[in-house]
């Protein structure tokens, strides 16, 4: 998937209340699902456009729904509306675990990230070069 470079991206960390993410048996990928007391940290993106958003519809697929749910997000220290992609797919392959994002970058990520997308050196690269995640990691 590919994002416009010349859109002023900016991210934060941040957390959402009364969800909680799984390992999903035999992929590679998250699954976010509701559930009441638990939490989700993760990245928030501001300055998104209508185009990207529906480019990222289209990656994240049937197995995910689009939610507006209620974030802290930790720089700006105040509540916000985000879009969460929340698991609709096969709950049998959700596991007992939390999905490992540092295991994700260090063993997983060059196979979903393209070519063009190595080689961008604007939003694209933040989620492939490791150097660029880190900074996504201590943004906050």
């Amino acid at each position: 998937m590919e994002l416009d470079d010349d859109v002023n991206v900016e991210l934060s960390q941040g957390v959402i209340e009364g969800y909680e993410r799984h390992a999903l048996k035999g992929l590679d990928y998250p699954a976010v699902i509701p559930q009441p007391g638990s939490q989700v940290r993760g990245v928030i993106g501001y300055n998104i456009t209508d185009e990207q958003v529906k480019k990222l519809d289209i990656f994240e697929g049937d197995e995910y729904a689009r939610e507006k749910v209620q974030a802290w997000d930790e720089h700006k220290q105040k509540h916000v509306t985000v879009n969460a992609y929340v698991w609709t797919g096969d709950k049998s392959v959700l596991l007992d675990q939390d999905w490992n994002f540092d295991q994700f970058v260090q063993t997983k990520m060059a196979n979903w990230i393209s070519e063009e997308m190595k080689q961008t050196e604007g939003i694209g690269n933040r989620f492939w070069n490791p150097s660029e995640v880190e900074k996504i990691r201590n943004t906050a």
